[in-house]
């Protein structure tokens, strides 16, 4: 009697290993195959997806795309900040940063890009700026190709554009990083200025022949105003309005802008008329790289502290 109590007891806890390991087992594969949905749909992204562009269209991208090409050197450089650099396969001939842009097949200018050979690149999403136009945007979406229209004109629409870009492309985190990160540098600098009470007068020459400045609704009217200065040129009607001497002269800036693309400093210092104004009399020229300071992308704050230490140097030590 008592032996068979035993081997029944044995069996019992036989049976009660069986099942445990095969409830382990059960448990296992539940994990392992909620793991691997968990990556699969990570890796498919929540498609289809609508994305309403800066031309009010709103576009369908079906599937992660796989082939983009850029039709502007800001969405170039957004692509490669979140990673895309194997899926470019087209930009344009003044994509010239990150240095690896310089490789990529040319499809022509941003103004007049060459339509016959982005098709022939068989992009599945293509990335354009407004100044490209709609008859570009026609032409591709009639190719069978998404395309995405975005202008940002500050740097809260730089934000906007890398949040659709990330939406568009299943590179949603790294755009968020992005975003905070320009958001944290932005702030430093609006922090550094704000005791700031005698604001200079600026003026930012866009080009010399005509002279030419920026205005309100430009990047560098935001840079400025973020930096603690006062833009002369806000009194001109347009983003980036023709300026006259007289009134540059008249206005008298503290502080005078130029671009590398542009004149040099001593070409501006060689001028007899404007060797009056303060800002060249007291040296305070100060010649910025044009791709930080007006180049909407992802490298858009390292532009506005550049204008805010041309501004206020003493606090950029």
């Amino acid at each position: 009697m008592k032996n068979n109590f035993k081997r029944i007891s044995i069996l019992f806890l036989i049976l009660l290993m069986v099942s445990s390991l095969l409830i382990a087992c059960s448990n296992n594969n539940t994990n392992n195959q909620e793991e691997n949905a968990g990556k699969t749909e990570a890796s498919k992204g929540n498609y289809p997806v609508k994305i309403k562009d800066d031309f009010g269209n709103k576009v369908s991208i079906d599937k992660e795309p796989q082939r983009i090409v850029s039709i502007a050197p800001n969405h170039t450089e957004i692509l490669f900040s979140l990673g895309l650099d194997d899926k470019i396969v087209g930009v344009t001939d003044y994509c010239d940063y990150p240095e690896e842009a310089k490789s990529k097949q040319k499809i022509g200018g941003f103004q007049d890009p060459n339509i016959e050979k982005i098709i022939e690149l068989n992009p599945d999403l293509v990335i354009q700026t407004g100044i490209v136009g709609e008859d570009t945007y026609k032409k591709l979406k009639e190719a069978g190709i998404a395309v995405l229209t975005l202008d940002p004109k500050s740097i809260q629409d730089v934000n906007k554009t890398l949040e659709r870009v990330g939406i568009a492309t299943n590179t949603k985190s790294q755009a968020k990083k992005i975003i905070n990160n320009i958001n944290k540098q932005k702030d430093e600098v609006v922090n550094k200025v704000k005791n700031i009470k005698n604001k200079p007068k600026v003026f930012y020459e866009v080009w010399h022949e005509p002279l030419t400045t920026a205005g309100i609704g430009s990047f560098v009217d935001e840079f400025i105003t973020l930096a603690g200065g006062e833009n002369i040129g806000r009194d001109a009607k347009g983003e980036y309005p023709q300026y006259s001497v007289e009134k540059l002269i008249e206005k008298n800036p503290d502080v005078y802008i130029l671009t590398n693309h542009g004149r040099s400093e001593n070409d501006l210092k060689s001028v007899a008329q404007l060797k009056s104004i303060s800002a060249i009399k007291n040296n305070k020229v100060y010649v910025l790289d044009d791709n930080l300071v007006s180049r909407a992308g992802p490298r858009i704050t390292e532009g506005l502290k550049l204008v805010a230490e041309s501004l206020h140097p003493e606090l950029f030590k």
